[in-house]
């Protein structure tokens, strides 16, 4: 059985980054927008146990999801999707929607982690649940 309290910090980053990749971007075709908080927060609430850590682990995965999706589906419709939407919100650049994307996923799988990270330490502190030391 996997055991993430006798990994290291380096180990559990790299597993909780690559989990909350794959988990976000399968959230993606199966939820809502929102529905990538939800992996973000079992990640944070399992693996990571610094605050500052689980946000940077969060936006960089969670934003990464979000920017493959949204790149595949601006390369699969040969970026009609995104110049229409730039044109509409009249941005000129469907590069800068892109960016939006990418921003606003981040900034959700960042807040996400960060707040599973700081449940976490509170039902640690009560004794509910055992800590994952480094």
């Amino acid at each position: 059985m996997i055991d993430p309290k006798t990994w290291t910090l380096s180990m559990r980053t790299t597993a909780a980054a690559l989990l909350l990749l794959f988990a976000g971007w399968i959230t993606l075709h199966l939820l809502p927008w929102w529905g990538s908080l939800i992996p973000a927060l079992i990640v944070g609430l399992w693996l990571l146990d610094r605050h500052w850590q689980a946000f940077l682990v969060g936006f960089s995965a969670t934003g990464a999801a979000w920017l493959s999706q949204a790149l595949y589906i601006h390369i699969a419709n040969e970026g009609l999707l995104t110049s229409r939407i730039a044109d509409l919100l009249l941005i000129g650049s469907p590069w800068a929607i892109l960016f939006t994307t990418f921003l606003i996923g981040a900034l959700l799988g960042g807040i996400g982690t960060w707040t599973g990270a700081a449940l976490g330490a509170v039902w640690r502190q009560s004794g509910q649940v055992s800590s994952i030391k480094t």
